[in-house]
C-alpha cells in the first residue's frame, strides 16, 4: 500500500472530523457550511462535503436519504444510487454518466 502523510480535519463548528492527504487543499467556506478537500493541481478529483439546511430523522436516514439524494442533483447525470458499502456508517454511492465525467456522487 502506498503511504502518504495526512492531515486532521475538525470541522468548526465540530460536525465531524477527518484525515485527508497533506497535499492536498483545504477550502471552509461559510464558517463550515461547505468543506472541500482536492490535490492542488486537479480540479476533478476531490471530497465536497455539505452542511445541509434541514434536520433529518435518523431512524428514517436510510430509507429517507435515496429521496434525498436525488432532489440534491436532480440533473447531475446520476445513475445506480445504491449503498456504499466502504463506508462504516450508512451512506449512498451513484454512478456519474455524464460523457466526459467519470468517478461517482
Amino acid at each position: 500500500m502506498l503511504y502518504t502523510d495526512l492531515k486532521h480535519f475538525n470541522h468548526p463548528q465540530w460536525v465531524y472530523n477527518l484525515q485527508y492527504p497533506a497535499d492536498w487543499e483545504l477550502v471552509v467556506q461559510k464558517d463550515g457550511e461547505s468543506c472541500g478537500f482536492g490535490p492542488y493541481n486537479r480540479d476533478d478529483l476531490g471530497l465536497w462535503i455539505s452542511i445541509l439546511p434541514m434536520s433529518v430523522d435518523t431512524e428514517r436516514l436510510e430509507k429517507d436519504l435515496p429521496e434525498l439524494m436525488w432532489h440534491a442533483i436532480p440533473d447531475a447525470g446520476a445513475a445506480n444510487v445504491r449503498r456504499d458499502t466502504s463506508l462504516r456508517h450508512f451512506g449512498l454511492i451513484a454512478d456519474m454518466t455524464k460523457a466526459g465525467q467519470g468517478g461517482h456522487y
